[in-house]
């Protein structure tokens, strides 16, 4: 049995799926393996720390750049 193919991912924003529970439901699409509780949990991890971390080189450009 061959696999179907995995289609390439947008690189535009797409309304709906460019959400977290849309990012969500791709990842568990692409990944039909991932037990949809953790993976879900770690996406979120990972789009906090994402925010987290561009707040702080927001706050350390103003810092450095005269603002």
């Amino acid at each position: 049995m061959t696999p179907e193919p995995v289609p390439e991912p947008a690189t535009e924003p797409v309304a709906g799926r460019d959400t977290l529970d849309g990012l969500a439901a791709e990842l568990l699409r692409l990944a039909p393996g991932l037990d949809p509780g953790p993976a879900t949990a770690l996406l979120r991890r990972a789009y906090r720390a994402g925010r987290a971390d561009g707040r702080r080189e927001t706050v350390e450009s103003r810092e450095h750049g005269g603002w």
